[in-house]
């Protein structure tokens, strides 16, 4: 294990948490005053809700074995054998510091979707979508793509989440907006006139939007400066490698 890749990983771990209250922020300060509250909660809830869905059995359905490239297993159910050890798909990280850090991803993508929804849906339904679609949606695209799913094994590589996380929140997103539009409240449109708000209203969606933008923006450049020191090191490995190999080589010549 490297102690400084774990103290990163445990720093990025916690801006990616702070990114889902932020959320929250952002999304309250885009809907009406009476609305706040629950679509708020939306982000809290998804950050309870997937973080215990994720301990029992998303963490292992996501990274533990493959089953055929499209899920995992069964063997991490119940965190089992997830400990300080370095045993888990990240070999320089404790195994229980890569799967909250795979959690607070898992968190965030569900938040995000809830931008779609917001003024829209039951608290009680937005709670059993958002826990089917962690188990049925999330869980196997993060096993194709970091899990060692089959686009993993075509090579694809995701260092930000821009598949995992992004393409799939905002596929959700637009379905859910689709089928919320044209569905289940024809006709509905969002009245945002700005006579409907008083002056308070309107000063405290200028807060919680500038405040969401502050986490967000903090979260971002934390999470892409972690990206640029992972491509850096990557980069990094494979000269040393490729240096180490050509010693070889220029060695076995020698010696010829």
């Amino acid at each position: 294990m490297n102690p400084a890749d774990t103290a990163f990983i445990i720093l990025c771990a916690t801006f990616v948490m702070l990114m889902t209250p932020a959320l929250a922020l952002f999304y309250g300060g885009l809907v009406r005053s009476k609305n706040i509250l629950s679509t708020c909660m939306h982000s809290y809830a998804a950050l309870g809700m997937v973080s215990i869905l994720w301990a029992l059995f998303g963490y292992s359905l996501a990274f533990s074995g493959d089953i055929s490239g499209l899920i995992g297993n069964l063997d991490h159910v119940f965190l089992i054998g997830v400990g300080g050890e370095a045993n888990g798909p990240a070999a320089n990280l404790p195994h229980n510091v890569f799967m909250a850090f795979q959690c607070m991803f898992a968190a965030l993508t569900v938040a995000l979707i809830s931008g779609a929804y917001a003024e829209r849906i039951r608290f009680s339904a937005m709670l059993v979508f958002s826990a089917l679609w962690t188990v049925f949606v999330y869980c196997p695209m993060a096993h194709w793509v970091w899990g060692g799913g089959w686009m993993a094994k075509l090579g694809a590589v995701d260092f930000a989440g821009g598949a995992v996380v992004h393409m799939a929140s905002a596929a959700a997103a637009c379905l859910a907006l689709i089928v919320g539009c044209a569905c289940v409240m024809p006709g509905f449109a969002v009245r945002s006139q700005a006579g409907n708000y008083s002056g308070f209203e309107t000063a405290a969606s200028i807060f919680h939007g500038g405040a969401a933008l502050g986490y967000i923006v903090i979260g971002l450049l934390a999470f892409l400066l972690g990206v640029c020191v992972t491509v850096l090191c990557f980069r990094l490995r494979q000269m040393d490698r490729e240096d180490d190999q050509n010693k070889e080589s220029e060695g076995i010549h020698g010696a010829d």
